[in-house]
Formats: C-alpha cells, sequence, structure tokens
C-alpha cells in the first residue's frame, strides 16, 4: 500500500508544480502595491507568509515561477537585497506581473508562446507599463492589459519583458 501511495504521490505533485515542464518566467510585485500578498503551501492550503515590499530599505519583491495551476505560480521569492526568503503558491493577481521593454513599434500579443504564432494585436507604442500576468511557458509569459476599457491578452517573449522593480531594461 505504501509503494501505491507514494507514487500516486509523485504524480500528483509533478502535475501541480509542473515538474515535466520548464518554467523560466521572472515575474515580481507591483513595486506601487503598498498591501501584502499571501504565499500560500498549496494550492487551496494555508497561508505560510504575507509577503510585503520593504519600503523604507527599497527592496522590493521578486520572484522566479517554478510551476501553475490555473490560478496560481509556484514561486521563489526573493527580496534583491536581502535575497531568498521562501518557496510557495502566489494567487495570479494585478499586483503579480512585469514590466514591458519600450517598443518604438508597440508591444506585439502573441496568440501563442511561439515567434512562428500569429500577433494577436500590438499595444500602441508602449511605455513603460506593469502587466499583469496569467501565466507562463518556458521564457514566454501570458499577460493581461487593459487598454481602452477592453481587456487584451497574449503571450510576449522574454526580450520583451523587465522583472526588475530598479531599471526600465532598456
Amino acid at each position: 500500500m505504501k509503494p501505491i501511495f507514494s507514487s500516486l504521490f509523485l504524480i500528483a505533485y509533478s502535475f501541480c508544480i509542473g515538474q515535466n515542464k520548464k518554467f523560466e518566467g521572472a515575474i515580481l510585485m507591483d513595486p506601487d502595491f503598498k498591501g501584502k500578498i499571501g504565499l500560500y503551501n498549496k494550492p487551496g492550503g494555508t497561508c505560510i507568509k504575507l509577503l510585503q515590499h520593504n519600503f523604507k530599505g527599497e527592496d522590493f519583491i521578486c520572484m522566479e515561477i517554478r510551476g501553475q495551476n490555473d490560478s496560481m505560480f509556484y514561486v521563489s521569492v526573493d527580496l534583491p537585497q536581502a535575497g531568498h526568503i521562501v518557496n510557495g503558491w502566489v494567487k495570479m493577481s494585478r499586483h503579480i506581473g512585469v514590466y514591458n521593454r519600450n517598443d518604438p513599434q508597440g508591444l506585439a500579443l502573441y496568440t501563442s508562446p511561439s515567434m512562428k504564432s500569429s500577433i494577436r494585436t500590438r499595444l500602441k507604442k508602449s511605455t513603460f507599463d506593469f502587466l499583469k500576468v496569467i501565466g507562463c511557458d518556458g521564457k514566454w509569459l501570458k499577460i493581461e492589459k487593459k487598454v481602452n476599457g477592453i481587456i487584451q491578452t497574449g503571450w510576449i517573449p522574454l526580450e520583451k519583458q523587465c522583472a526588475n522593480p530598479y531599471t526600465t531594461c532598456c
């Protein structure tokens, strides 16, 4: 019975955090957000830590995506100055995202995580905007941005992402 339980646990664990899929997305908590975000031990589980920026020390929450499900990311959480804090699950929200790199042609949002896919839309000459992240596939992030009251979604490649709270990554 114990080997069966162990096998089922490993299968479920692999499915939950996406060990069979490589996630390389870097995201951050919006540097303008003054509130706290819960970090959970598992999806639907217990809050193990409340994440909050250290504004006095100018140390902002940064994360690396290690896995995902339909509403949460499994992340490694760091404060760039203080170092690694903890790993856990964070809910996707408007306060979790990336900045876009400035592009004079506007930011292209692709229909799938591939340069071979078609461009769904192009956000007009983008400035340094904070974009909500709603998915990750390898080095690609799926983002959501409200433009003129309409929510635009699409995939952006690593070269167009900026998860640095201190620079514009230009």
